[in-house]
């Protein structure tokens, strides 16, 4: 699983490469208009710039590796928990915002049930990397989606080289929401979960395997 997760992210980093060609056209023209109209020094950022893709995949190797230690944390818990110790479990992210974002999308209500998995999550970071900000003379900033005439021939190839890694991996053996997957699997095993976030969505795993969209967060915001 970690093999298909470096291999996807290798395939999105190719097409950010793949990308630049695109980008550095739509700068150039957005500094040349600056030109024509006398307003090449009104300031200094005109042109266009991509997602960060470092950032992008700091944020995405943190998500996988919290995903593929959910297990683990889940037996390390439970042996404290046996210890007579009460253990506190930290996350970096609670994935509520990409829950949230993707009920919304598909309509989705409370108990309805979803397919969601960590290569959903790495198809939206590759689909966030052909967004470029585009700033005129003016200061003004606009997010586009660089369509595949802009991406050209070679650029789109790396795109759909990326989605079919990311289609073709199973990423099914790791929780796309770790939080909600440790607190369900310790209330499983007989213990009781506070939690202490301010998200407001998440996913019931079904003992079956099953997912299910979850509003009444456990915990909320206070607690």
């Amino acid at each position: 699983m970690a093999d298909d997760f470096s291999a996807a992210m290798r395939a999105i980093k190719d097409f950010d490469r793949a990308k630049q060609k695109a980008v550095k056209a739509i700068s150039n023209e957005a500094k040349a208009e600056a030109k024509a109209l006398g307003e090449d020094g009104a300031i200094g950022e005109v042109g266009a710039r991509s997602t960060n893709f470092t950032s992008l995949m700091h944020n995405c190797i943190e998500q996988g590796l919290l995903a593929q230690k959910a297990d683990a944390t889940v037996q390390e818990a439970i042996s404290a928990l046996q210890r007579g110790e009460k253990p506190v479990i930290t996350v970096v992210n609670t994935m509520g915002s990409f829950i949230e974002a993707y009920a919304e999308s598909r309509d989705l209500s409370p108990g309805d049930g979803m397919n969601l998995s960590f290569g959903d999550l790495l198809g939206r970071y590759l689909e966030r990397s052909r967004d470029v900000v585009v700033t005129d003379y003016q200061g003004h900033s606009t997010r586009l989606r660089l369509s595949d005439e802009q991406l050209g021939g070679d650029a789109v190839l790396a795109y759909e080289e990326a989605l079919d890694c990311i289609r073709e991996s199973d990423f099914s053996g790791i929780p796309i929401s770790p939080i909600d997957y440790i607190e369900q699997q310790l209330e499983r095993s007989g213990y009781r979960v506070t939690e202490v976030t301010g998200r407001k969505s998440g996913i019931e795993y079904g003992a079956d395997g099953t997912m299910a969209l979850q509003s009444a967060v456990r915990g909320g915001d206070h607690r």
